[in-house]
């Protein structure tokens, strides 16, 4: 008993760390609209083996690298095998173990307990909208275990902990082909921490850590070397290469958009530029490492490219602060008389504080657990009940699909082979070696497609849409199509539903 309470007092101060996880349980009790094509995709993985062709859309012969494969493979499996609540437990799990990662880097690099809990509850309070249902996730553990292992070697002068670094690079070219580049610029800071450049005047005022360059060098040529081990070769490593940079991505995909201050993040900055600030302040005889000057610069320009690129600019500008806290002590001087009434308050806050932290975090995620909403839509729109009607009325052998970017992949999943779907790159001639479908998907959306020619170009027999779109105007008006279905579950002014199925008035219903 003793020890168990000596093990409270010493570590109760972890109760925060209950809040970002009680976010992350809310914000994940519908999942991410990519599962449907990951779950798919798996799927077929276990039937079938790797593809190289596309099997899921009505267009013949698009090239595909199925980029997440072992990210696929395990949400299907968990899925097929527990059922589709296993996939919540997962984001548990994942998100335990992220922030536990990322406390132990930033205890590493300050040697403070408590600063390193504060900075990783702020890290993914500001954080939690990233932490979803997607392989994107598998990737933060990946490269924050990278960042881990460099520290440690450079802690501890012991070469073991550069020997993980190639697993890790073998690991993330197979769940999550796009970011395996991502480690090599993680490395560009410690390799130059490790360059000698103590002689360079105008870096006096830096740090260099002493640690031997080439132990890294050698790691990561076996980096690179591992990276080869996937079922596409060079084709998962040049992925990035061939679906980055798209100017039409970058313009019509949300977390594609560049963001500002003026947006959604600008109070997130603002705090994360304030404890930065805070950090110079305290630090009198400030000495900054090379390596973290390197990440709170790459951070910054990482950060304002992309949305995506938000949680990057958060954890690694923290990892940075976390640094610059090292050595910094909080001291109150406190008089000898009230120290007695501050200790029974100090007692009764931890007891009170874990008391009401583990009931909190058991009923949030008995509720989570419960209540999982394992369905796609958007709006309060469900296309489970529209995709069900097609099934249940049409072969859908004989079904031709038109249906939005973001729900393409339900459909898909459901066994109706459909137009568009969330995998964005697919869609892109340079990628596919076919045609510039999402170019085109976008052009009628926006009205600068004509309508009729896109819908008799692909002989479209069904066509989900919303009742704000081209699109929906142009079938509305048309002698061809008849509206079979009309979402029921959200009605605007005119009463009428805002999802839509158009049906070929010559597609014969099943008896």
């Amino acid at each position: 008993m003793r020890k168990f309470k000596n093990f409270i007092y010493n570590n109760w101060f972890f109760v925060i760390l209950l809040l970002p996880f009680i976010i992350i349980c809310i914000n994940n009790r519908f999942p991410d609209n990519d599962i449907w094509f990951l779950l798919n995709n798996g799927r077929y993985l276990v039937n079938n083996g790797i593809p190289t062709v596309d099997p899921f859309t009505i267009h013949e012969g698009l090239e595909y690298i199925m980029q997440q494969w072992g990210s696929s493979l395990l949400f299907w499996e968990l899925y097929d095998n527990f059922g589709y609540k296993s996939l919540l437990v997962f984001i548990y799990i994942i998100s335990f173990l992220l922030m536990f990662v990322f406390y132990i880097i930033c205890y590493v690099v300050s040697d403070k307990k408590k600063i390193s809990i504060i900075i990783t509850f702020l890290t993914f309070v500001l954080i939690t909208d990233f932490i979803v249902l997607r392989p994107q996730v598998i990737s933060y553990l990946f490269l924050l275990l990278e960042i881990l292992c460099l520290e440690l070697y450079i802690k501890k002068k012991k070469y073991l902990y550069l020997m993980f670094l190639p697993l890790l690079s073998f690991l993330l070219i197979n769940f999550h082909a796009s970011m395996w580049h991502f480690q090599f610029v993680f490395l560009l800071p410690f390799l130059c921490n490790g360059i000698c450049i103590e002689k360079i005047k105008c870096l006096s005022n830096y740090k260099i850590d002493n640690y031997k360059l080439i132990p890294i060098l050698i790691a990561m040529f076996f980096m690179i070397l591992v990276g080869f081990i996937n079922p596409y070769g060079i084709d998962a490593i040049t992925f990035i290469f061939k679906s980055y940079g798209i100017e039409i991505f970058n313009t019509e995909i949300v977390e594609m958009k560049a963001w500002s201050l003026s947006g959604a993040y600008a109070m997130p900055v603002l705090v994360i530029l304030l404890l930065l600030i805070i950090g110079v302040c305290l630090k009198k005889d400030l000495k900054l490492d090379i390596r973290n000057i390197c990440f709170i610069c790459g951070a910054i320009i990482l950060g304002f490219m992309h949305i995506k690129c938000f949680s990057w600019f958060v954890i690694l500008i923290m990892y940075s602060v976390a640094y610059m806290f090292r050595n910094i002590n909080f001291k109150i001087n406190v008089r000898e008389s009230i120290q007695k009434y501050l200790r029974a308050l100090y007692n009764g806050l931890v007891i009170s504080s874990c008391i009401f932290g583990i009931l909190t975090i058991a009923i949030v995620i008995y509720n989570s657990y419960c209540n999982y909403e394992f369905k796609t839509g958007r709006l309060g729109i469900s296309y489970e009940e529209i995709t069900k009607y097609v099934l249940d009325n049409y072969n859908k052998d004989d079904v031709i699909l038109y249906v939005d970017f973001n729900e393409g992949g339900y459909t898909e999943f459901m066994g109706l082979r459909s137009y568009i779907d969330g995998r964005a790159e697919l869609f892109m001639k340079k990628f596919n070696g076919k045609s510039d479908i999402f170019e085109e998907y976008v052009g009628v959306r926006k009205g600068t497609i004509d309508c009729a020619s896109f819908v008799d170009k692909y002989k479209f027999t069904h066509l989900m849409v919303y009742n704000d779109s081209v699109l929906d105007e142009y079938l509305n008006d048309s002698d061809e199509y008849i509206i079979a279905y009309n979402d029921p579950t959200f009605v605007n002014e005119d009463g009428k539903g805002m999802l839509n199925l158009y049906v070929h008035k010559d597609m014969e219903v099943l008896e």
